[in-house]
């Protein structure tokens, strides 16, 4: 049985804060749980405004970076954007593009390819790259801190280099003629920005310089890029905190009522209405198919489709990532299998912190997304290694809430070729016959920062919560909190004395749906892959989420069953309301 936890919050500042803005308790505790205690602190954080954001040249380097990118605007030299192959190097290098032609700067983007080039400023990346001939200037996006030989290679042969990341530093950094990023200083709000959010506020500076300036930038709203942000921050899992969480929501919102004619046409082909939009739905949905571009193939197919402004070509390249999306899933599924074999008696002992699986001939592009089902699964912090026939693995590491991965890494590292990433999310290089130097040392860091695995899987439960009470204004209110993930989980409530009414319904073979007595009226509650679970008999305390489920275009109000119990007045009696 899993055991719940509850988040400590002052009782008498969420029924305070209740008051003062007309929130049902619940939800007030929710907010004091997370540090929002004064009414002027929780509606900043229920309603971010993008006047919110901090001044951009408060982020290390971007007075640098706009003086060299606007010498080029005015001198006419030619710029490259290089990004990255995974949705949010995608993003930032499409939106950043764009900004610059609007600006007037001949820019043009390069993608490095996964398989055979690999992450960041490589020299094969390279080389393909300045092929198509040289840039006076090549600005990174989503990559290039720790990337000290390549840039120093591209200044010795005459380039300026702008550097945009947002990657923790895995050492040195790179001696670029501008470095913005903001791990490297910046205010907390803006420290955990993605790498489109990096590229964002370049581009915000740059429009402010050039308008200060009386450049031409009067037609340039940066709102229209907002879809494209959120995105990106989403699907890179940075916490949704700060300034993430300021341009995800807006982007959010232009993504439901506004969305450029390629995330509509992706939209379409994932079955997602406008209306239906959230920071989960662009995780499960969107994010997925932008992904399988690099993933399989060529991540330009998903560049393309962000920049594309006519909706029938828009379309066409929607399906062609459907379609890589479906293959990319094969694959994982194969793989999974073949991982999940390897770890599941180990996973579950009391001795296992860290999980690795690692395989001969695994596609690489499918590593990152297994490591990130197997760190769900086993809530543990998880390693992925496709080793090819020279015996050289690349790794793709997920993490939970406790642990920073590149923290951990960075402890490995006399087992590893590199390593680089952020806390959530990294990646990495290793020889196979240091593998098990490193699963050794990877669970030793896992558990000296974690406190007990019975804390892995806990649920974290916010605040009591009568189901009677929970009508359309609370989901309103509820609702205020998204977007929910890393760094800002989706609010779990807990309810006692709970009544099943009838029996639960088996959906497609895997789900429960239930019908949950509440005041006189019946509210409808799903329990996600527990169709072989028996839901006990009489009374019973339930932990769940307030869902908005769509149905042919309408919505209505569900409860999302996170766990059930026997009713046990005794174990939930510290939960306060």
């Amino acid at each position: 049985m899993k055991r719940w936890r509850q988040v400590p919050f002052d009782e008498q500042a969420a029924h305070r804060l209740a008051g003062q803005l007309g929130l049902p308790v619940p939800v007030a505790a929710v907010l004091v749980g997370r540090g929002c205690q004064d009414p002027e602190q929780a509606e900043r954080f229920l309603r971010p405004r993008l006047s919110d954001l901090c001044d951009p040249f408060q982020i290390p380097g971007m007075a640098e970076a706009v003086c060299q990118i606007l010498e080029m605007a005015h001198n006419g030299g030619d710029v490259v954007v290089y990004g990255d192959y995974d949705a949010d190097g995608v993003c930032g290098a499409a939106l950043l593009a764009d900004v610059l032609n609007a600006l007037g700067v001949k820019a043009r983007t390069f993608l490095p390819r996964r398989r055979d080039e690999g992450y960041g400023l490589t020299g094969k990346g390279l080389s393909r790259c300045l092929e198509a001939g040289r840039p006076e200037l090549l600005i990174t996006v989503d990559c290039g801190t720790s990337s000290v030989a390549e840039v120093r290679r591209l200044r010795a042969d005459g380039m300026r280099v702008v550097v945009t990341d947002h990657h923790e530093p895995a050492g040195a950094v790179a001696e670029a003629d501008a470095v913005v990023n903001p791990r490297l200083g910046s205010p907390e709000a803006a420290q955990w920005l993605a790498g489109a959010g990096v590229a964002f506020r370049l581009c915000h500076a740059l429009v402010k310089k050039s308008r200060e300036d009386g450049r031409v930038a009067r037609d340039v709203d940066l709102r229209e890029w907002l879809d494209v942000v959120a995105i990106g921050t989403i699907a890179d899992v940075v916490p949704l905190v700060g300034e993430n969480r300021i341009l995800a929501r807006h982007g959010l919102s232009r993504l439901s009522d506004k969305p450029r004619a390629g995330l509509a046409a992706l939209m379409e082909a994932a079955g997602l209405r406008r209306g239906e939009v959230s920071a989960g739905r662009v995780a499960y949905w969107i994010a997925p198919r932008l992904n399988a571009a690099g993933r399989m193939a060529d991540a330009d197919t998903a560049l393309r489709l962000l920049r594309e402004s006519d909706s029938s070509r828009a379309r066409e390249l929607a399906r062609e990532l459907d379609r890589a999306n479906r293959q990319r899933q094969a694959v994982e599924n194969a793989m999974l299998e073949e991982a999940e074999a390897q770890v599941a008696r180990s996973a579950c002992s009391p001795g296992t912190f860290g999980i690795v699986a690692a395989g001969d001939g695994w596609h690489v592009g499918a590593i990152g997304i297994v490591a990130a089902r197997l760190c769900g699964r086993y809530h543990r912090p998880a390693v992925v290694i496709a080793f090819d026939e020279n015996g050289r693995g690349r790794g793709s590491c997920r993490s939970v809430e406790k642990v920073n991965m590149v923290e951990v890494l960075s402890g490995c590292r006399d087992a590893l070729v590199g390593y680089g990433g952020h806390a959530m999310a990294a990646g990495l290089e290793i020889e196979r016959a240091n593998l098990e130097a490193f699963v050794q040392q990877f669970n030793r860091l896992c558990g000296e920062r974690l406190s007990g695995l019975e804390d892995l899987q806990c649920i974290r439960v916010d605040a009591l919560a009568d189901p009677s009470e929970i009508d359309g204004a609370f989901l309103q209110a509820n609702r205020l909190i998204q977007p929910c993930g890393c760094g800002n989980p989706e609010p779990v409530y807990a309810a006692t004395d709970v009544r099943i009414v009838g029996a639960p319904r088996v959906l497609k073979d895997r789900h429960l749906k239930l019908l949950v007595g509440a005041g006189g009226r019946n509210l409808e509650a799903i329990w996600f892959n527990m169709a072989g679970s028996g839901v006990p008999a009489g009374e019973v305390d339930m932990a769940f989420a307030v869902d908005e489920n769509w149905f042919m275009g309408e919505s209505f109000l569900q409860l999302r069953v996170e766990d059930i119990r026997p009713a046990d007045r005794a174990s939930v009696g510290e939960l306060s309301r």
